[in-house]
């Protein structure tokens, strides 16, 4: 709705290497399976070190990361993969896979 474009870098996205693992193993996209635990927050450029120093001192903030930012080049997601490639990252067309405890 605002116009703006995310872009993510897969390098920075806290994804367990197990997760990984199975993942590409049955060959799902991490991306798009359903998660909890995880919170994103969104603040200017000029406060993301300050704040993220701030959350890495909270037990649930260790492994915080900043792991994009926000574009007005485009709208939509693009990740910026770990060997330097860019792919846009579609809406999800069926329901998410459900988080099996």
């Amino acid at each position: 709705a605002s116009g703006l474009g995310v872009v993510l870098y897969e390098e920075n996205l806290p994804i367990r290497d197990g997760v990984k693992f199975v993942c590409e193993m049955v060959g799902y996209d991490p991306l798009y399976l359903a998660n909890e635990g995880k919170a994103v927050i969104v603040v200017s450029s000029g406060d993301a070190e300050s704040l993220l120093k701030v959350l890495k001192n909270h037990p649930y903030g260790e492994q915080a990361r900043i792991v994009g930012e926000l574009t007005d080049e485009f709208a939509g997601v693009r990740l910026i993969t770990s060997i330097g490639g860019e792919r846009t990252l579609d809406l999800l067309e069926e329901d998410p896979l459900p988080r099996i405890c």
